[in-house]
């Protein structure tokens, strides 16, 4: 909105499924540029592609793969074990994954999220060259979560953290 209202440039483009429009604020609607995307959804901003998949979680939500100069990355977004990285096709550089908990809280989770155990083991699955973890639950232990990542997917894990970068 400061952008439209404040600085006098156009509205953002957003990039989102149909549903998350009519759940945001009426007033940041109106300065931005919403654009739907839906499962399976290709997009090209600039000199970068992106790809969208549907996730298992509840309400609507999109995973997305960015490729670009020859390299790709891949966000999960919030997903159960229903869905995996497979679903955004082979050779992603770079996964990054919402692994919010641990393996012995799987059988009581809610659904709609993975344990760091699953995150690794599915992007193993998926041919993921690096995988970074993000969205841990507030009381999960970062190194533990790290570590049954580890063991699932066969290689060092990365805990996203603030300020972090990664060259894909």
């Amino acid at each position: 909105m400061a952008s439209t209202y404040v600085l006098d440039q156009p509205a953002a483009p957003v990039y989102a499924p149909a549903s998350l429009a009519d759940r945001v604020y009426a007033g940041f609607r109106s300065g931005v540029d919403w654009r739907t995307v839906g499962d399976g959804a290709s997009v090209r901003i600039g000199g970068l592609d992106l790809r969208f998949s549907r996730t298992d979680h509840p309400p609507e939500t999109l995973a997305v793969r960015i490729d670009g100069g020859g390299r790709s990355l891949a966000y999960s977004a919030d997903t159960g074990p229903a869905w995996s990285f497979e679903a955004l096709g082979p050779g992603i550089d770079l996964g990054l994954c919402e692994a919010t908990y641990l393996a012995d809280q799987e059988a009581s989770a809610n659904g709609g999220h993975l344990s760091a155990a699953q995150a690794g083991a599915m992007a193993r699955r998926a041919g993921v060259a690096r995988l970074v973890l993000t969205h841990l639950w507030p009381t999960v232990d970062p190194a533990r979560s790290m570590a049954e990542a580890e063991a699932a997917y066969g290689a060092p894990v990365t805990m996203a953290a603030i300020d972090q970068h990664h060259q894909v």
